[in-house]
């Protein structure tokens, strides 16, 4: 939805408004992956069935061992030193990369000098 106005307008000055809003809210019904691996999920931003595009994804990290490694939570609650040892299912859903409310206000100051 966008709104145009002229705030002012005169021989020597124009003040011009702009106002654009937008609503996104969108989900992947079908597609085709090939990379179904966790590497590819938390990489960087998915396009994944059931989920909006741009979805990331991230590890549940649960500190570290008694040596200082890292260690990840898998979704039954046991932990992994490796994230060769997730799967997908492990992984948790933060969101979506695109925004779902945009808003843009432009002004246009003219003057004749």
């Amino acid at each position: 939805m966008g709104l145009n106005g002229k705030m002012i307008h005169h021989e020597q000055f124009s003040w011009n408004s702009t106002l654009n809003f937008s609503y996104n809210k969108n989900e992947i019904t079908n597609l085709f992956v090939e990379q179904n691996t966790p590497y590819y999920y938390y990489y960087m931003p998915q396009n994944r069935v059931g989920v909006p595009m741009g979805s990331l994804y991230s590890i549940d990290y649960a500190g570290l061992n008694d040596k200082g490694r890292p260690l990840a939570r898998k979704a039954d609650g046991s932990l992994v030193e490796s994230t060769q040892q997730l799967t997908v299912d492990d992984l948790i859903y933060e969101g979506t990369t695109i925004p779902h409310i945009m808003f843009l206000s432009e002004m246009d100051l003219n003057t004749k000098i």
